[in-house]
């Protein structure tokens, strides 16, 4: 793959998406969850999870598309 120089720009936001595997665990209570999703989104990461919480509000609130595999 070439690699390809972007020129920075002072006006738009780059962002990065991140796959991470079961990153909640035991951890869905809002006090936990609320500053790990407000500093990924002032990063520009886009958290794309796999988990097996298949159910729970807290699912639904972070996370505006959900995908059942």
């Amino acid at each position: 793959e070439k690699r390809q120089h972007i020129k920075p720009s002072f006006n738009k936001k780059h962002y990065r998406s991140v796959i991470v595997d079961n990153p909640f665990g035991k951890a869905s209570s809002e006090h936990v969850l609320n500053p790990v999703f407000f500093i990924a989104e002032q990063l520009g990461f886009q958290i794309i999870a796999l988990t097996a919480h298949a159910e729970g509000k807290f699912i639904r609130s972070y996370f505006t598309i959900i995908c059942n595999l």
